[in-house]
């Protein structure tokens, strides 16, 4: 609905019905309603300002998973024994009959504003959402006969901050176009499955780093064991040789996801050639290297260089908070760092806050007179990077981007 094409009015109501879950639970209904007003449409504004919009919605949003069987147990031909087939549970995760659709509330509230005859634009949103019933693979213990389950999760919030800047500081023959765009999200656990506190939702290969969502902290937490401090000192003990003392609980040691986005684009014409690139930036994540992991233990890592000739001395707390001087022999080392990269957590989870080169592009456009006997319109032929350079980073030998599993 409209009113004097300055007041807008938009509501939808959707039903779905989803195939991967049971029928007994697979009918969800989801409405949404959002209001937007024209400023610059209603009432006067400066010369300055050429366009003015507030907007205000809210929306739930049902969904599934694509992945179909689990919510039955499937088998599958593994092969075949003296002429007869083989079959076996076709599925590492133990399926959930009861699972039901997840929902996402969302209220959001925003502002679009531009300038100067469209040469600056801001838009701004404020948005609060409530996912319910989120569908997550939940670890196992082996004793099982499965790796993992699917479960229902209770209940996790994100409010955030998103602001797009765009701009032409130069419009003519030569133009440049630029934008730039940034979100920050506060995420938190809110419940989980039948009262949990915490569900571990995988393992790194070292077997001492886990994904976990903990109630009441952000979602995705990366949690392992610390070394043990005396006075805010690492402590050391000696079993066979000097070695870190680990805390005997897991702490959470960073989050998976980063809460702050970005990135800034830039575009360049000229006559028929066209120029772009865009950088990229996240910030406030973590991430654990099994592969740094597995280069102090192989000693490829240069942090293994330490002692490498004569042995490592050095003075530090022992569990009892009295210093002592330790020595690692050169042939005692491996067994030193794989203690420090294994055994302990904490030394391999590194920041995984970046700044990248996305993209790259440059382009021409073939003049009109060479596709005027030609079916084309317009033809554009460019040569594109993706990922071209790694601006900064705080990981070590890895992108700060990769993952096994996440």
């Amino acid at each position: 609905f409209s009113y004097k094409n300055m007041l807008f009015l938009t509501m939808t109501g959707r039903n779905d019905w989803f195939s991967t879950l049971s029928p007994e639970s697979n009918s969800v209904f989801y409405p949404s309603v959002g209001l937007s007003f024209a400023l610059s449409d209603a009432i006067e504004l400066p010369a300055w300002v050429t366009f003015g919009k507030v907007r205000a919605a809210w929306s739930e949003v049902g969904g599934a998973p694509l992945t179909p069987y689990r919510t039955n147990l499937a088998y599958g031909i593994t092969g075949s024994h003296l002429g007869a087939s083989l079959a076996g549970i076709s599925s590492s995760e133990l399926p959930n009959r009861y699972l039901q659709p997840l929902t996402v509330s969302e209220i959001e509230v925003g502002m679009d504003l531009r300038f100067l005859k469209n040469r600056l634009g801001l838009d701004i949103a404020y948005y609060d959402r409530k996912t319910t019933n989120d569908i997550l693979s939940a670890t196992l213990s082996e004793s099982t006969g499965f790796e993992t389950a699917a479960v229902n999760v209770g209940e996790m919030s994100n409010k955030g901050v998103e602001l797009l800047l765009t701009g032409t500081p130069i419009e003519g023959p030569f133009t440049w176009d630029i934008s730039f765009n940034y979100a920050h999200n506060v995420n938190e656990v809110i419940s989980l499955a039948n009262g949990l506190e915490q569900l571990v939702a995988d393992e790194s290969r070292t077997q001492r780093a886990w994904i976990q969502h903990n109630v009441g902290e952000p979602y995705s937490a990366i949690v392992g064991y610390k070394q043990q401090r005396i006075n805010g000192e690492l402590a050391f003990g000696e079993f066979g040789g000097p070695y870190p003392l680990r805390d005997s609980v897991v702490s959470v040691l960073g989050q998976g996801v980063a809460p702050i986005t970005g990135g800034i684009s830039n575009d360049f014409y000229f006559k028929n050639f066209n120029l772009s690139f865009l950088l990229g930036f996240q910030k406030g994540g973590s991430i654990h290297s099994g592969t740094n992991s597995l280069f102090y233990s192989a000693g490829l890592h240069k942090g293994t260089l330490a002692g490498r000739e004569d042995g490592l001395s050095f003075t530090a707390p022992n569990a009892d908070g009295e210093y002592e001087d330790y020595f690692v022999p050169a042939d005692g080392l491996e067994d030193y760092y794989w203690v420090y990269a294994n055994w302990i957590t904490e030394h391999i989870v590194y920041s995984s806050d970046y700044i990248k080169l996305r993209s790259f592009v440059f382009g021409y456009s073939l003049p009109d007179n060479l596709l005027e006997k030609t079916p084309f319109s317009d033809v554009n032929i460019s040569f594109v990077g993706r990922n071209l350079w790694l601006i900064y980073r705080k990981t070590e030998n890895i992108d700060p981007e990769s993952t096994y599993n996440n």
